[in-house]
């Protein structure tokens, strides 16, 4: 009787201890998934770019997002404000994802999305908006793989407003073109000089120049790959 009252103590400690392990492992797993939102975090420039990456290379092999987005988190957000360490200038294609690409949560980036990441005076208004009022130290402005707007850039016979919009990349195509290649060298090539003359823009508006000549803003490109999931940043 004795070692049987020892047998079913030592029993119960083993698997306490057992599932003990498991709950730590568990969370640790999950606090290692898991992006705090950026409320009452001060970013500049580098520091942005460096938890845009580093997201992007949880992204690469996650299978889910596992970011904030509970109800204490909208609560917070709604009490205190937002305070985004980024603005996302990218395609309004429903494969590219940034707040997934970069695996963040609530209140963690200012995503702006247009059909070929043009700019027009919208998208400038609302990047002033990010720079000025919110303080947003970093623009990035991201290009995609397979891009309908810059593919279709090439053609003369869209009318209407989208043949307005897709004749803002036309010239980046051209330019493309004259390089010469294969197609596809070349719609790589003109998604990569579209994101350039989108940047060029951004930089030399009034009130983002401002903060870019005081050093607390920068505006960079990138390229996201719809196979690898990777963001290339653009030299």
């Amino acid at each position: 009787m004795y070692n049987k009252l020892n047998f079913s103590i030592i029993c119960s400690i083993c698997v306490l201890a057992i599932a003990s392990i498991v709950f730590i492992n568990s969370n640790n797993t999950e606090n290692e998934k898991t992006i705090q939102t950026s409320i009452d975090s001060n970013f500049n420039s580098t520091s942005s770019l460096n938890k845009l990456m580093e997201g992007n290379k949880k992204y690469v092999d996650a299978t889910y997002n596992a970011s904030i987005i509970d109800a204490k988190a909208r609560e917070s957000l709604l009490k205190n404000g937002q305070k985004p360490f980024a603005i996302v200038l990218t395609c309004s294609d429903s494969r590219v994802v940034p707040e997934n690409i970069f695996y963040t949560g609530l209140g963690d980036i200012f995503v702006i999305r247009v059909a070929g990441n043009v700019v027009d005076e919208s998208v400038i208004g609302s990047i002033e908006f990010g720079v000025d009022s919110l303080k947003i130290p970093l623009i990035l402005v991201l290009g995609h793989e397979d891009c309908g707007a810059v593919y279709n850039s090439k053609s003369t016979d869209i009318k209407g407003s989208l043949g307005k919009l897709l004749n803002k990349i036309a010239p980046s195509y051209e330019k493309a073109k004259a390089l010469g290649g294969s197609e596809s060298e070349i719609i790589q090539r003109a998604t990569d000089f579209n994101v350039e003359n989108s940047m060029n823009i951004i930089s030399e508006n009034k009130v983002v120049k401002k903060y870019i000549n005081g050093g607390v803003v920068d505006v960079i490109g990138g390229n996201y790959s719809l196979e690898t999931g990777i963001v290339r940043l653009l030299n």
